[in-house]
């Protein structure tokens, strides 16, 4: 029973060393938000989100100048060009802020706590499934790659699933 119990938590130990987390904490200022390095999302959408990040830098501190539609909509338009790009290329994000619906979510988020009056509508900070590149080539996106194993590694998956399960059986059948 104790080679099962070390045997189980080793196992874990195994598996929690696998997960990874890219998870991103902080807080952005506006000039920052779209202050990003180079990357195939970054520089697919330079054209568009130039003039974003000009507007934005403009603003400074102004909530009333960040929270208008027109700065609203430049960014939502500069983060679905990223997001787009991103799928295209099938690639994971090279940093949290490109093509991110958290982004455009924390910067509603920031415009209601500075002015409830301020806040852009759902609409207006939604991203959306593409359905065509950034050239406008339509592209029918079946989602994210399956992940599969390979036959041997499923047959021993498997292999290993119904041992552990007819020993959970057993051990239970002799309680």
């Amino acid at each position: 029973m104790q080679s099962f119990t070390f045997s189980a938590f080793a196992m874990m130990l195994m598996l929690a060393g696998q997960v990874h987390c890219d998870c991103w904490h902080g807080q952005l200022h506006g000039a920052e938000l779209l202050d990003l390095s180079s990357s195939l999302a970054v520089d697919a959408c330079k054209t568009m989100c130039d003039p974003t990040r000009q507007a934005i830098q403009a603003c400074g501190d102004d909530a009333t100048c960040l929270c208008r539609a027109d700065t609203v909509a430049s960014l939502l338009q500069c983060e679905q060009c990223m997001l787009t790009s991103l799928i295209v290329a099938n690639v994971r994000m090279p940093d949290p802020r490109v093509g991110s619906q958290v982004v455009l979510s924390g910067y509603a988020a920031a415009c209601n706590a500075s002015d409830p009056a301020l806040m852009p509508n759902a609409t207006q900070t939604a991203l959306a499934i593409p359905t065509a590149d950034i050239d406008g080539t339509p592209f029918d996106w079946p989602g994210p790659s399956g992940i599969f194993l390979p036959t041997p590694a499923l047959v021993l998956a498997v292999t290993a699933a119904a041992g552990m399960g007819g020993g959970f059986i057993y051990l239970l059948s002799n309680l």
